[in-house]
């Protein structure tokens, strides 16, 4: 019997072509665009999955058979584009990922996006047109790739409240929401997202957060850019954060275009703390304790009234007085803020309070409790840590740890996280 000619290594037995991915370059796209849209990594069962939940086809005009999925991933992990998880599957790094999901998040398929990654995530498992199900979120990369498709998917706020209360779960987040907006940030898509939602946005991660959180400085940068987004038509509450923002870099004219019009017991705060770039001590202490003062008959509260570096500002102004009363009121305000007679001397406003008493002669230092602990990933960690070297300064102790590689990356933490007058304070001190 002659030897059986051997099958061509281009057929298989039933000769259909076996998926060669550089012959449908298209494909190898599709391929790698739905990894990016994933914005985690995934197996080929999901990718070919969301392919044909996008109606995707291959040069013969049929859906992609997971073999030409398997055969795609392939030539784009040869080719150094992607990256595989053992025993997770295939994602793209970070750097390529965000450049191309600014332009998939702006194209034509945008709106539906989101109802296919859900439906691809279950597992394909009902009619992609049926109402979704809360898919299965294993971690935080897939919070943040839902957030992020139903966050660009054209919703208004109560059709994206409805969606978030229904299927994001933690994804919904204020703050998944500000790092699914900012990896990456694109202020072209970002303006693009339905006005009413978006100054929802803004003002629940501004609530959440405050204005030091570095996680959302770029769209604070956004709002306080006039060209971008014009005063008139920022909401009261934004505006009061923009104020808060532009007082802690000096731009007082900007901090009084922002507050103009506005009445609140925090706008009387912002506006006294502005004598203290002037060097009025004495007058910024004293409108601020009134402020203080009408703020508290005119909200029913105690303490709390202002932001932390808002207030901190009326403490250095006492403490730059030479007199021993000031500093007694200092510390009587930094106790009340505490919330405690007696709080930790490590932390917050106990730090103050302590080192305001060893300044009086009332308590003997603690000297860990100036030292350097490193950055924390908050901005208000950041600062309370920078707290530290400025009382140690004006207390005249000097913490051996805070060396000036600490300094340096103490000041530019505050920098990135729009705390600059806190940043120029920690290099006076060192």
């Amino acid at each position: 019997m002659p030897p059986l000619k051997p099958t061509p290594p281009s057929l298989d037995l039933f000769g259909e072509p076996e998926p060669t991915a550089a012959g449908d370059a298209a494909l190898v796209e599709s391929v790698f665009d739905s990894l990016c849209i994933a914005g985690s990594a995934r197996g080929k069962t999901w990718v070919l999955h969301f392919l044909r939940g996008m109606e995707t086809r291959t040069l013969r005009g049929a859906y992609p058979t997971l073999a030409e999925i398997d055969a795609a991933l392939q030539h784009l992990l040869a080719a150094g584009r992607i990256t595989t998880e053992q025993g997770i599957g295939f994602g793209v790094p970070r750097q390529p990922l965000h450049a191309r999901l600014a332009v998939l998040l702006a194209g034509a398929d945008v709106r539906r996006l989101w109802r296919v990654w859900i439906w691809a995530a279950g597992g394909a498992q009902t009619r992609l047109e049926n109402e979704p199900w809360p898919p299965p979120l294993r971690n935080l990369d897939e919070w943040l790739a839902l957030a992020r498709l139903t966050l660009y998917a054209g919703f208004d706020a109560a059709g994206f409240s409805r969606v978030a209360r229904q299927l994001l779960g933690p994804a919904g987040s204020p703050d998944i929401v500000a790092r699914a907006l900012t990896s990456p940030f694109v202020p072209a898509l970002f303006e693009r997202i339905d006005t009413d939602l978006r100054w929802h946005l803004l003002e629940t991660i501004d609530r959440a957060h405050g204005t030091h959180w570095p996680v959302w400085q770029p769209l604070l940068q956004w709002l306080d850019d006039p060209v971008r987004q014009p005063l008139a038509q920022v909401p009261p509450p934004l505006r009061v954060t923009l104020a808060e923002r532009r007082l802690y870099r000096g731009d007082m004219a900007g901090v009084d275009a922002a507050l103009a019009g506005l009445q609140a017991p925090v706008v009387t705060l912002i506006q006294a703390c502005q004598q203290v770039w002037a060097g009025a001590w004495a007058g910024a202490a004293s409108a601020f304790a009134e402020a203080w003062k009408a703020g508290q008959k005119a909200v029913a509260m105690r303490r709390g009234l202002a932001p932390a570096g808002v207030a901190q500002l009326y403490v250095l102004a006492l403490l730059a007085q030479p007199q021993a009363a000031a500093w007694t009121t200092a510390r009587k305000f930094c106790l009340s803020e505490s919330g405690s007679r007696k709080p930790s001397p490590y932390t917050g406003w106990g730090l103050w309070a302590h080192a305001i008493a060893v300044k009086l002669g009332d308590e003997a230092i603690e000297p860990d409790a100036f030292g350097f602990e490193g950055v924390g990933h908050g901005g208000y960690e950041v600062s309370v840590h920078a707290e530290r070297l400025w009382l140690a300064a004006w207390l005249g102790h000097h913490p051996a740890d805070w060396t000036d590689a600490a300094v340096d990356t103490s000041v530019r933490a505050l920098h990135a996280s729009g705390q600059h007058w806190q940043a120029d304070l920690t290099r006076q001190a060192a």
